[in-house]
C-alpha cells in the first residue's frame, strides 16, 4: 500500500458483525494515517461503520452507497 492508494478490504457477503471485526483488525494492522477502502454489502454497515469510528477515533472520510452496495474510506487514528 502507498500513502496514495489505499487498500482495499473487501467484506461483501458476511453479515453483521463480521465486517466491522474484519475491519477492526485489519485497520489494527496500519500504521497511524493510512487510509482502507472497505467494500460491504450488509445493510447494517453504514450505521456501525458510523458508530465504530466514532467509538474508536478512526476518521470516516467516505461512505457511499449505490444498491446494496456500500463504499467506505476509513483512515486509522494517530497513536
Amino acid at each position: 500500500m502507498t500513502a496514495d492508494r489505499p487498500e482495499t478490504l473487501d467484506v461483501r457477503g458476511f453479515p453483521c458483525p463480521q465486517p466491522i471485526i474484519d475491519l477492526s483488525r485489519r485497520i489494527g494492522q496500519l500504521t497511524a494515517g493510512a487510509a482502507l477502502i472497505v467494500l460491504s454489502d450488509d445493510p447494517a454497515f453504514p450505521l456501525d461503520l458510523e458508530a465504530w469510528c466514532a467509538g474508536c477515533g478512526h476518521d470516516l472520510l467516505e461512505l457511499k452507497s449505490e444498491g446494496r452496495l456500500h463504499r467506505a474510506l476509513v483512515r486509522k487514528a494517530g497513536p
